[in-house]
C-alpha cells in the first residue's frame, strides 16, 4: 500500500503522531511523518511554534524532537516539544472544527479536533493539523 493510500483509507482508527507546541497537544496523520529523533543542538529545522505563529512555552524539561515530514517537494524537518507519540485515535472521537472557530482561527492547517472524553475535563483537546502547512 502506498503512503497516499494509507492516508485515504477509512479505518475505525486514525494513526496520528502527537507532539506539543505552545501548550497545545497537536497531531499529524502518521502516514505523513517519516520519523522522529532527538533534535540536535545545531539544527536547520524550524520550530513548529514559528511555523504556526504561536508563542513557545518556557523550557518545561521535555527534550526537543525533530520530526521528518513527507512532502511532495522533499522531506521537511521541524522541531517540536516532546514527548512524541504514535497513537491510534478512534475515528468517532475526531470532530470537525466548528465554523465559528474556523472563522476566527489564525492557526494554519487546522483540520479537526479530538475532544477529551466526558469526565476528563482537565485534558485539553488535540488539534489535528494538515502536514502540508509546514
Amino acid at each position: 500500500m502506498s503512503d497516499e493510500q494509507a492516508c485515504t483509507t477509512r479505518p475505525a482508527a486514525l494513526a496520528v503522531v502527537l507532539f506539543s507546541a505552545g501548550g497545545w497537544r497537536i497531531g499529524i496523520e502518521a502516514c505523513r511523518v517519516r520519523g522522529s529523533a532527538p533534535a540536535p543542538q545545531a539544527s536547520g529545522a524550524r520550530a513548529v511554534e514559528t511555523l504556526l505563529g504561536i508563542a513557545p512555552l518556557p523550557d518545561d524539561g521535555h527534550a526537543r524532537q525533530s520530526l521528518r515530514l513527507k512532502r511532495e517537494d522533499g522531506d521537511q524537518e521541524i522541531q517540536v516539544d516532546g514527548p512524541v507519540e504514535l497513537v491510534e485515535l478512534p475515528v468517532a472521537a475526531i470532530q470537525p472544527v466548528p465554523p465559528l472557530v474556523v472563522s476566527r482561527s489564525r492557526l494554519p492547517g487546522l483540520r479537526a479536533l479530538v475532544l477529551p472524553p466526558p469526565g476528563e475535563a482537565a485534558a485539553s483537546p488535540i488539534l489535528l493539523l494538515d502536514a502540508g502547512v509546514f
